[in-house]
């Protein structure tokens, strides 16, 4: 149910649980495969049509949990690559840039300038060593 929910609402978080569970039912029908065939090594009904039954079911649920797993392994992929590629295209309209981020910006590059500000806009950085100038363009705020 989770793994549904997870897909269709696209939360990878709905689908970590079912690798859990998976792989701990995993290790659990291959300890129990692996013990009962130990078992009928031993024993005189080694080929009987019961005993080779449960045997064949045993290893088809354990293929069967095997190919979920990996299909519900694609689907946690797919998952992320949407939320990457969702995050990677969400960009700001160009030319709306957050002054703050600029200002920051720029006292980290230029760690020997002086930078003017108005209103808390960055204007001009001041080079102290050169005596430069450079204009910084006016940005609006983000959001407004």
């Amino acid at each position: 149910m989770f793994v549904i929910i997870g897909v269709i609402v696209k939360k990878y978080t709905f689908v970590i649980p079912y690798f859990t569970l998976c792989t701990l039912l995993i290790f659990v029908l291959m300890v129990k495969l692996f013990s009962d065939l130990i078992s009928t090594a031993n024993s005189k009904d080694t080929l009987e049509y019961n005993r080779l039954k449960i045997l064949l079911l045993q290893s088809a649920l354990l293929l069967l949990e095997v190919y979920t797993v990996i299909i519900v392994w694609r689907a946690f992929n797919y998952i992320t690559d949407y939320i990457v590629h969702k995050d990677m295209f969400k960009k700001p309209p160009v030319g709306i840039r957050d002054p703050d981020v600029e200002l920051e910006l720029l006292s980290r590059t230029l760690p020997n300038g002086n930078i003017e500000i108005e209103n808390g806009i960055p204007l001009r950085v001041l080079n102290s060593k050169t005596n430069e100038s450079v204009h910084i363009p006016k940005v609006e705020k983000l959001g407004h």
